[in-house]
Parts: structure tokens; sequence; C-alpha cells
């Protein structure tokens, strides 16, 4: 990832990860998401601050998430089973073991739809 993605001349980040590209046989009933066990590191302060109007970060840039935590990538179909990719939390070096988490989600409701007023 280039280190001038985040657009920031204050901070840097941490631009190394993992991916990881996996397939499920059979392909489960419920929701199944893998994610690193680890996070990420904080981005590193390149200038001091000076302006009080100046953006302040304070947690850790994620590569792929949702409000939650990580979410899967799927890719097509096959008789084979479907394509999902996991990424690691974002690192200043490249990290060679990465402990990855399977999470799996249990469904207690049936989905429904609801007007709000």
């Amino acid at each position: 990832m280039p280190e001038n993605r985040f657009g920031s001349d204050r901070w840097e980040y941490p631009t190394y990860y993992t991916a990881m590209s996996y397939t499920l046989s059979p392909e489960p009933e419920e929701r199944i998401t893998v994610s690193d066990c680890e996070d990420g590191e904080k981005p590193k302060e390149k200038r001091p601050y000076s302006d009080l109007f100046d953006p302040v970060t304070t947690s850790s840039v994620a590569c792929i998430g949702g409000a939650d935590g990580p979410t899967s990538i799927v890719f097509g179909g096959s008789k084979q089973g479907m394509l999902y990719v996991a990424c690691s939390a974002l690192h200043f070096e490249p990290v060679k073991d990465i402990e990855w988490r399977i999470t799996f989600h249990e469904k207690y409701f049936k989905d429904c739809s609801t007007a709000l007023i």
C-alpha cells in the first residue's frame, strides 16, 4: 500500500498487511468471519502538533472492517465454493506469523422490517 495513500503530511500510517483467501466447503448456513487476533499499529506523528484546529487521530487504521470488526469479501461462486478474503491488521513492517481468529455468528432472530415514524 503506498505510504501517501492517506494524504497526510503530519502522520505516517502503517502500510503492511497480509491478505489471505480461503474457501469453505460445504458452504455454512450461518455467517463466519476471519480476522487478525492482533490490533494494528497506530499512526506515528511526523511533525509536531502546531495548529489547534489540526485533525488529531487517536485510533489505529483498519484495512477492512465494519462498525464492529473485520468483514469478509466474497468473490463469485463455483462448484468448488466461494472465495473469501481476509486482511490482517496494518503494521509498519511486514509480519510473518499472523494468528487468525474464526468467528461463527449465530442468528437468534429472523429478519424483519419495521417502519420508523
